[in-house]
């Protein structure tokens, strides 16, 4: 499912949280409301800002864990 979002934002898995940012301001620019005047593009903006949400939080949740794992591993 996360790797359905990567590719609806036009990143790859391995992104990291700028590129993330990058591709969800380019995509943001076409989808917004206000620039797109089709009957969907509200819904298709607040689809994309919750795939935004989603990914920046698992990567997050990401370097978490490996920070956790890491003073572990010199701390034990």
């Amino acid at each position: 499912m996360i790797k359905r979002f990567y590719d609806y934002l036009g990143s790859s898995e391995n992104a990291s949280i700028q590129e993330i940012k990058q591709a969800y301001h380019k995509k943001a620019l076409l989808l917004h409301p206000d620039h797109n005047l089709s009957g969907g593009a509200k819904e298709e903006f607040m689809f994309l800002n919750n795939i935004y949400h989603i990914l920046l939080i698992e990567k997050k949740n990401n370097k978490r864990k490996d920070r956790e794992c890491t003073k572990f591993f010199y701390y034990s």
